[in-house]
């Protein structure tokens, strides 16, 4: 059994990581940061052949600021998650697509202007059949 303790010092904005079979102590502002070079640190000295960050068998002792710190840093991350956009709306939307899912709106009156003396016909065309049509396909499906 692995025993690692955390505190954080709130005056200082720093966890303080010990790992008490090999008298490590390790302190960042970084939690996570901490945490893996402790793991480096004990693999490379040869004082653990355990990589703690996949360990079931740790204890951890945890003090009430450093899981409010946890706690706080996870609903920021979700609340970011929540207000971004995803990875595809951000592509779609690079790309012309609207990113929610739905049809897109309908081109300007100057953008149609632009479009039909091109050649007569809109050649934004949505949706497969347009893009077929707009490469030389005949057939309707």
């Amino acid at each position: 059994m692995i025993e690692i303790v955390i505190n954080y010092d709130e005056s200082r904005k720093e966890y303080k990581i010990y790992e008490p079979s090999t008298d490590t102590l390790m302190v960042s502002s970084n939690l996570t940061e901490a945490l893996t070079i402790l793991n480096k640190f004990l693999i490379d000295s040869g004082l653990s052949k355990v990589d703690i960050l996949e360990c079931p068998d740790i204890s951890y002792h945890i003090d009430s600021p450093t899981m409010r710190s946890i706690v706080e840093g996870n609903i920021k991350l979700i609340k970011r998650l929540r207000t971004a956009p995803s990875g595809f709306a951000m592509s779609s939307q690079r790309f012309g697509g609207s990113g929610t899912g739905q049809q897109q709106s309908q081109p300007s009156g100057q953008q149609k202007k632009q479009q039909k003396s091109k050649g007569g016909q809109l050649s934004g065309a949505t949706g497969f059949l347009g893009s077929y049509k707009k490469f030389g396909g005949g057939k309707k499906f």
